[in-house]
């Protein structure tokens, strides 16, 4: 069962880790989500210190090669959240969705 199914941070997108390694899948989820609306992206894995921290890197750089291409293109903050899911989920269990 992978970590999103077991709970997950109420109105998160779920995208894996191993999606990551390809630019163009990096790049479609930028183009997709990276809107108007958004100005901050937390990017976690369920403890915070590989998958998250790799993931958060991986959309910096290739949020500069998507943004020189498409200027209209939202550049948020991008954040590791410091204690991944598990310590979220021990502090702030109410804005959690758990399947």
């Amino acid at each position: 069962m992978q970590d999103f199914e077991l709970g997950h941070v109420k109105g998160a997108v779920n995208k894996p880790s191993q999606e990551f390694a390809d630019d163009a899948s990096v790049d479609a989820f930028i183009k997709e989500h990276f809107t108007d609306k958004v100005e901050k992206v937390v990017v976690h894995c369920q403890l915070s210190q590989v998958r998250g921290p790799k993931a958060a890197g991986r959309i910096i750089q290739r949020l500069a090669a998507v943004t020189q291409e498409d200027p209209s293109v939202k550049q948020p903050d991008i954040a590791v959240m410091r204690t991944g899911f598990s310590g979220f989920e021990q502090v702030c269990c109410c804005r959690c969705v758990v399947q």
